[in-house]
């Protein structure tokens, strides 16, 4: 089923997001029969009329319009036909007397939802009245308020029967569980309410389950990524996270973490920096990685770090990250019992504290490593660029760190002129043009296994020493070092026992400089400088294995917890939808991730393909936001026209026509250029061009 669902993904979502919109004109058709409004067509799609039927006039090839007109002509009296001209009220008394449905229900070409065409109203032509007294313009405006409101009740509805047929199969999720931070984010930066200072609670940690986000219950990891990307801008949200033991020292804690969102690089939401959870299982392995190397194929599974059982990632992450850069050895299994060993270490995520988030301990990072596709040819790859290369030079700038190289590379507006130090020389490549998004097709990473520095941030402990960019520290306080592992580890030890801040070591380091001369130069260190070293991180590594993300199902154990989640989850999305239009004025939700139909589209066939209660969530939400949309005060839509009915009622008369001409059409003008703006995000986003 899941396969064929796949299959035809795209035609299928399609159809369901039709049905969305023929179920807001369903409720219109069917409040306007209840209230004795004449019905002049439903429609399914949009353009010309496939096939329609009529009662009395029966099936017919294209419309039946011409055949009710011409009956109803034809059973008037022939003073009335030689009118000049016959009113609509006069060819329904004939067709009605005849027996003709005063209804045409069409299939038309564009499959796309429908519409409701009613006697004395028309979105297209707003000044459309009617003497009928079964017109829409006649009627009371409480009727007219109820034909109106109808869609968007239909839509609500709809959505919580979506919602709990989908919870009832069971919606596969990542669960609320933090896989990770990413390093420098507030959720890695933020102290745990009543314990700030102390670096066991410093950050959010590998899992830890989100149960609450500003007092609203939190099921799956979307809600902990909504909760940010909502927050209010410059504003925190509170968290409230169950902690696991991962020690048989240790008892499970419940922690308040007061977060603030923050735009972050590469994401296009605001976000606190929270990674997917992750299983032990594995997903795949690098090409040509330790891993590989040893045998490691995808569906083994962790059992154990340095012979100590482990049963979650938090504890393989806990126990790699605890053994602070050194080797661990870590056992895989397969599904046969075959057990394979590979010996991996964490990588030192060390402090961050500048504006553009580079990682650094006292104030001096990494120089830039680069990584080549194997398979994909890229600008790089043909200029020369080989796996393991060190930035020298870009565009003129020495030695940069991973950020200052992405900076530079977006905001040159010609060849990228790169330099290379590959196996102890300086290689310069030739120009290297830029790609449609703005890059040159390399992956960036922060040299690691080697000392070589970038330039020193400023007002940091390296910015008083002013080592040249791309020298390389050999030691501390007379203590060989020979990576960043090293580095912070006994930059560590060192900080471990200090008062008051009061900490000064010695550094020792190559210049690059001709004939390569060291120096070696005290470095105070002042109490925050102690501090960031104390909270400097590690990062947990598979020594190059991908762990599968893992996914909880939210499942309703029956009929009533079934409804009870449909309303909830209707209700969450009609206060998250007008919450995301607000953060959208305000700034904190960027204009360009709005979707239009091929986005819906999109991401309604990837939802498809993951089954069919994915594909219902998916179909539910978009419901509700019709329901919100189409509520809106904007001229044109139900909520417009809901204002004039307000006016109408408040004043005893309608707007004047020249206002709700005006209204509607500057409610189409508004409407188009946003399905333009929306269209031309979708085409970037599906190109690449924006995430």
């Amino acid at each position: 089923m899941d396969t064929l669902l796949a299959y035809f993904s795209v035609p299928l979502f399609i159809l369901g997001f039709g049905f969305l919109v023929f179920v807001h004109e369903l409720g219109h058709f069917l409040a306007a029969k209840a209230v004795g409004v004449r019905t002049q067509q439903f429609a399914v799609g949009f353009g010309h009329a496939i096939v329609a039927w009529r009662k009395g006039i029966g099936v017919r090839i294209g419309s039946t319009n011409a055949e009710y007109h011409r009956r109803a002509v034809a059973s008037m009296p022939a003073e009335q036909q030689s009118a000049e001209e016959l009113s609509e009220s006069d060819i329904a008394k004939a067709a009605d007397a005849l027996g003709l449905g005063e209804t045409e229900y069409r299939l038309n070409w564009i499959p796309l939802g429908g519409y409701v065409k009613m006697l004395g109203q028309e979105d297209i032509d707003p000044t459309k009245r009617s003497e009928d007294p079964r017109a829409y313009n006649n009627k009371s405006v409480g009727a007219r308020v109820i034909v109106i409101s109808a869609g968007v009740v239909m839509n609500l509805i709809i959505a919580a029967i979506f919602f709990v047929a989908a919870f009832a199969g069971g919606v596969m999720f990542p669960p609320a569980v933090v896989g990770g931070v990413i390093p420098g984010s507030p959720a890695a930066t933020t102290y745990a309410e009543g314990h700030a200072g102390d670096p066991a609670y410093l950050g959010l940690r590998e899992g830890d389950r989100v149960v609450e986000a500003d007092g609203d219950v939190v099921r799956d990891l979307t809600g902990v990524k909504i909760s940010a990307a909502l927050g209010r801008s410059g504003g925190t949200v509170r968290y409230v996270v169950q902690r696991p033991a991962l020690t048989a020292d240790e008892a499970p804690q419940e922690l308040t973490f007061d977060i603030e969102p923050a735009f972050l690089r590469g994401e296009p939401l605001q976000s606190i920096g929270v990674l997917p959870p992750q299983t032990t299982r594995v997903g795949g392995v690098m090409e040509g990685s330790a891993a590989a190397r040893a045998g490691v194929e995808p569906g083994m599974t962790v059992v154990s770090v340095d012979g100590e059982a482990v049963g979650s990632y938090a504890e393989y992450a806990w126990r790699v990250k605890r053994a602070a850069g050194h080797d661990v050895v870590v056992v895989y299994r397969g599904d046969e019992g075959a057990e394979v060993s590979v010996t991996t270490r964490a990588a030192p995520l060390m402090s961050r504290a500048d504006a553009d988030a580079r990682a650094s301990l006292l104030g001096w990072s990494p120089v830039t490593e680069l990584g080549v596709p194997e398979t994909e040819e890229t600008p790089a790859k043909a200029a020369g660029v080989q796996n393991g290369d060190l930035v020298a030079e870009v565009n003129g700038e020495a030695w940069p760190a991973s950020t200052q190289l992405l900076r530079a590379i977006r905001a040159a507006d010609a060849p990228i002129e790169l330099v290379v130090w590959r196996d102890g020389e300086r290689v310069t490549l030739p120009p290297i043009q830029k790609q449609m998004n703005g890059l040159i097709g390399v992956s960036v990473s922060a040299a690691t296994d080697t000392l070589r520095i970038a330039a020193a941030m400023p007002d940091t402990p390296a910015a008083s020493v002013n080592l040249p960019a791309g020298s390389v520290l050999r030691s501390i306080d007379g203590e060989p070092i020979g990576d960043w592992a090293e580095f912070q580890r006994a930059l560590q030890a060192r900080v471990a026992n200090a008062e008051d801040g009061d900490v000064s070591i010695a550094i020792e380091a190559e210049l690059a400089l001709p004939g390569s001369p060291s120096e070696t130069h005290e470095v105070s260190l002042s109490a925050s400088a102690v501090e960031a070293v104390a909270s400097s991180s590690w990062a947990a590594s598979g020594a190059g294995v991908l762990f599968e993300t893992s996914v909880e199902p939210i499942l309703a154990s029956g009929p009533i917890e079934g409804m009870a989640l449909g309303v909830e989850y209707t209700i969450r999305f009609i206060q998250q939808t007008y919450m995301t239009l607000l953060r959208l004025t305000q700034g904190s939700v960027p204009a360009d991730q709005m979707r239009g139909p091929l986005g819906i589209v999109d991401v309604g066939a990837q939802a498809t393909q993951d089954g069919w209660t994915k594909a219902l969530y998916l179909l539910a939400l978009i419901s509700v936001n019709l329901a919100v949309l189409n509520f809106l005060p904007i001229p044109i839509t139900d909520g417009g026209h809901m204002i004039f009915l307000a006016i109408e009622k408040i004043t005893g008369k309608p707007p004047s026509e020249a206002v709700i001409v005006w209204a509607t059409y500057g409610g189409l003008a508004l409407l188009a250029t946003v399905f333009l703006f929306v269209t031309f995000n979708d085409i970037m986003r599906l190109i690449g061009i924006i995430s």
